[in-house]
């Protein structure tokens, strides 16, 4: 049997398969995204296997790209594809900002500057890095992947590996691979993308400009490199990638950005010098009064490191050092910060925080753990904790002992 992932069976289903996908499409209940053995074999009869298979795969692919694409129902994708494609809000993202930075260079030439976007995927950053102008030329080493961003993006694409592409004076987008095609074993370390660290430095220093796709979970220590700029996105509540930008990309070196998009809103974005570099540390008070306020930062700003930058000239305090919740006297500014009113503080312990929510007459909502301070799960079901509920509960550990503390949603 031919195997489904070859390009020549996806050539086939675009040219000659739009019933098979269909098919396929009726085949499948709502909701659902792996077909029953009786409707492969069903489809089977009219269809070559390695046809079929790659038929369902469209078809739970494109259901998976609901959450990430308004067009995904023209899309050519398989799942794994799109697992790891950028949301259609950070491709445009970046996208506008190649586009901004590309038209202030010395060597700019405006609307359809060429962009190679190397290792494309189904082409989810070329089709946005095409929507603003640009000329891309997208590469990936799979020739399916390649034929995918040709359809989606309308681009120019090669089939080749990236780390053979001379990068002197180019401006590139790079989505390194950070799991292994065949298994789906994740790479949690730089070392393991391809290509690898080796790599992406050489791109940092040779070419023009660079954006680079990571992990969320990236360290922004990985470079150290002053010329760069970091910057972590957050969509919709969910810290989705770190991007490094490089050359003319790093529109103000050295700092960190944080950037939370929203669906429907108009980005927000915050820049400054990390915690780690500021010549003020915010102070730590680890006995909060009740009636003040705690505020927990949002995933993208707590990445980038940004929280005496977000506070500016409040008084804020750290709960602890470390733990990332911080203490005010008034709520912190949205979208950078949750905040709540303290209630109170107690041990760590499920009889004494319910003692705490019953004293205010609340209801549990939620338990936010900081490090391994408490099962988050168990104890979120030991207080009976409920979405029409207003208490949220924090634990954090001080000097390795679990402290909690109840707040009040507003």
């Amino acid at each position: 049997m031919q195997d489904w992932r070859d390009v020549t069976v996806w050539e086939r289903l675009a040219a000659e398969g739009h019933a098979l996908v269909a098919a396929a499409e009726a085949s499948l209940a709502p909701g659902k995204a792996i077909a029953t053995p009786a409707a492969i074999a069903r489809l089977r009869k009219t269809s070559d296997a390695a046809l079929v298979a790659a038929a369902f795969e469209l078809v739970a692919a494109r259901r998976r790209a609901r959450a990430k694409f308004a067009a995904a129902e023209t899309l050519w994708c398989d799942v794994a594809g799109v697992e790891q494609a950028s949301d259609e809000l950070v491709a445009a993202w970046k996208a506008a900002r190649v586009a901004a930075a590309v038209g202030r260079g010395a060597a700019a030439v405006g609307p359809g500057a060429a962009v190679l976007d190397l290792c494309s995927g189904i082409g989810g950053d070329a089709m946005a890095l095409s929507a603003v102008g640009l000329a891309v030329t997208a590469v990936d080493r799979d020739a399916r992947r390649a034929w995918m961003t040709a359809r989606n993006a309308r681009c120019h694409t090669l089939v080749d590996d990236v780390e053979a592409i001379d990068l002197a004076g180019a401006v590139l987008h790079v989505d390194p691979a950070r799991r292994e095609e065949r298994s789906g074993v994740r790479a949690w370390s730089i070392d393991d993308y391809q290509p690898g660290r080796d790599w992406i430095l050489r791109a940092i220093q040779e070419s023009r400009a660079a954006a680079i796709k990571l992990s969320p979970a990236a360290d922004r220590r990985s470079f150290p490199v002053e010329k760069l700029e970091w910057e972590f996105v957050e969509v919709d509540g969910t810290l989705v990638q770190a991007i490094i930008w490089a050359g003319e990309f790093a529109t103000t070196p050295g700092i960190a950005r944080a950037t939370v998009l929203r669906s429907g809103c108009a980005p927000c974005t915050l820049s400054g010098l990390g915690d780690d570099m500021q010549a003020r540390a915010l102070p730590v008070d680890s006995s909060p009064a009740p009636g003040a306020w705690i505020n927990e930062p949002c995933a993208a700003l707590e990445r980038a490191r940004l929280l005496t930058s977000a506070v500016g000239s409040v008084a804020a305090w750290e709960i602890g050092g470390g733990v990332g919740l911080l203490l005010s006297e008034e709520p912190l500014r949205a979208p950078w910060f949750e905040s709540f009113v303290v209630i109170g503080t107690c041990e760590a312990k499920q009889d004494a925080i319910l003692r705490v929510i019953a004293s205010a007459g609340l209801k549990a909502r939620s338990v936010r753990v900081r490090g391994q301070a408490a099962d988050a799960d168990r104890l979120t079901r030991d207080l009976g904790c409920h979405p029409s509920g207003t208490a949220v509960v924090f634990l954090w550990r001080e000097q390795a002992k679990p402290r909690a503390l109840v707040a009040r949603a507003v």
